[in-house]
């Protein structure tokens, strides 16, 4: 309980869950055991549909939120609180720089390689371990860089939200840099 990896996963997932849970309700409606007059109703009258797209923006996208929420919680479990959403934003940044940018569609039975998309089963479940391990990894790159300082300071005068957006230049460069380097070695 006192490490702090582990309480920063945890609480990532705690702050996932309300969203997580309000995906799983809309999925629970649309998966009631009432019969095929129901499957029927709701594949004819598009409701199923309407009723699928909660689910596709909360826990279709689970990985992603994590990304996000898992780096927000270290960075403020370290005491960076004032650096926590820039962390995140970069460290989602980093998760789709990781993940291929290409899928394989069906048409009439023949496969297709389509390019320069982002793959939505590398946003969901399926990308949870590689979320944890990429926002883990970016945050505390980020934590390290800062700490050495590491950074463009801006002069007294400017105000405080603008001198933290340059203070994360070279962190996030460096992140960047690192992920898409990580990308290359997998691809190859």
């Amino acid at each position: 309980a006192s490490n702090h990896v582990m309480q920063a996963i945890s609480k990532g997932f705690i702050i996932a869950s309300p969203l997580t849970i309000a995906g799983a309700f809309f999925q629970l409606f649309s998966s009631l055991p009432l019969g095929d007059w129901y499957t029927n109703f709701l594949q004819t009258s598009g409701v199923g549909a309407i009723l699928n797209l909660p689910l596709s923006v909360t826990s279709n996208i689970l990985a992603l939120l994590l990304s996000f929420t898992i780096a927000y919680s270290y960075t403020q479990i370290k005491g960076k609180k004032e650096l926590a959403v820039t962390s995140a934003i970069i460290s989602v940044c980093a998760f789709l720089i990781v993940i291929p940018f290409s899928t394989i569609a069906v048409q009439d039975s023949v496969s297709i390689t389509v390019n320069n998309v982002i793959p939505t089963q590398w946003l969901g479940a399926q990308g949870i371990f590689v979320a944890i391990i990429v926002s883990l990894l970016s945050t505390v790159i980020y934590l390290f860089v800062i700490e050495k300082k590491w950074t463009i300071k801006m002069p007294a005068g400017v105000p405080s939200n603008v001198a933290t957006s340059f203070e994360s230049l070279v962190p996030g460069i460096l992140i960047l840099i690192t992920f898409i380097l990580i990308h290359v070695g997998l691809a190859m």
